[in-house]
């Protein structure tokens, strides 16, 4: 059915009165009035009582009216959703982070976005393996999390996003920052706290948790802190984690001149490649990418170098 001819009826509803409404649609009365002929026949009902002096509304009028302006609404609303859509200014997104990237760049990503009334996200917090396994059947568009190298991969596309550097973290006056050389023996020597089990999460930093299980393993970054601030306990983490309480001076990093070469963290996201991405999913990569090298340690190449 044609919108035009439901707009034309809606108006001609709201003046009562031909001329007037022709001149609200800035039409001629004709125009208006072979329009609405045109629809009472379509419909095979009659609309409009009429004649020289007055228009009144039939009773099925009133209800065909009343769900032609539900229509208009909903094609007006359809209209705006596909706009804001293609602009990738707003929408919906199943996103999916590592705890890290939840409690570090999760805020300033969604922040860019809130201003779009018709923005609306869905993020879901999890390991590596299990945000993979929900892009693979769908139920996340794009994951963001530790850069996987194991089998599996050729269904996704790959897109760096930051490279972070692994650090031991402790309080100011922990007895570790006494010594001139950090072994793993040293470090063993006291509690050590992380947010997943370390293979997991950041491979095997030369050993320094081998054999040897921590002593406390939570998701919970404030808990960890905590911990670290107030205990001879050793935070096995990222800079990025632990960025707030370095920058206050209530956590110190073992300096790396008296560790043995600890890893990087390489950070990627993740979506399916047999899937085009949506624009919002696009807008929302594009500004991973960009905060990621606000917060890398290192180097991260551009979409350009996508796998």
């Amino acid at each position: 059915m044609d919108s035009g001819k439901l707009r034309r009826a809606v108006v001609l509803a709201q003046y009562l009165n031909f001329t007037r409404a022709a001149d609200a649609l800035n039409i001629t009365q004709s125009a208006l009035s072979r329009s609405i002929q045109s629809l009472e026949a379509e419909c095979q009902l009659r609309l409009f009582d009429r004649n020289r002096s007055s228009v009144a509304v039939t009773a099925v009028g009133r209800e065909f009216l009343r769900r032609a302006q539900s229509m208009l609404r909903s094609e007006a609303e359809l209209r705006a959703m596909i706009e804001s859509s293609a602009r990738g200014a707003g929408g919906t997104i199943a996103l999916g982070l590592s705890p890290l990237l939840s409690g570090t760049i999760l805020a300033p990503l969604v922040a860019a976005f809130l201003d779009q009334p018709d923005f609306h996200a869905r993020v879901t917090i999890d390991a590596p393996r299990e945000l993979l396994a929900m892009v693979s059947d769908e139920t996340l568009e794009l994951c963001v999390c530790r850069r996987m190298t194991r089998g599996g991969l050729a269904l996704f596309v790959e897109t760096p996003v930051a490279r972070v550097g692994m650090a031991m973290v402790v309080r100011p006056d922990h007895p570790l920052l006494q010594l001139r050389e950090v072994s793993p023996s040293h470090v063993l020597a006291f509690p050590r706290v992380q947010s997943r089990p370390a293979e997991d999460q950041y491979g095997d930093p030369g050993g320094f948790w081998a054999g040897a299980e921590p002593n406390v393993t939570i998701e919970d970054y404030r808990a960890l802190r905590q911990i670290a601030e107030t205990t001879d306990a050793v935070w096995v983490t990222t800079r990025l984690a632990a960025r707030d309480a370095l920058s206050s001076g209530k956590l110190v990093c073992v300096p790396d001149s008296r560790l043995p070469n600890l890893p990087t963290l390489d950070l990627a996201a993740y979506y399916l490649s047999r899937r085009t991405l949506s624009p919002l999913a696009e807008r929302l990569l594009d500004r991973l990418i960009i905060l990621g090298r606000e917060v890398s340690d290192g180097s991260t190449p551009d979409r350009s170098d996508r796998g």
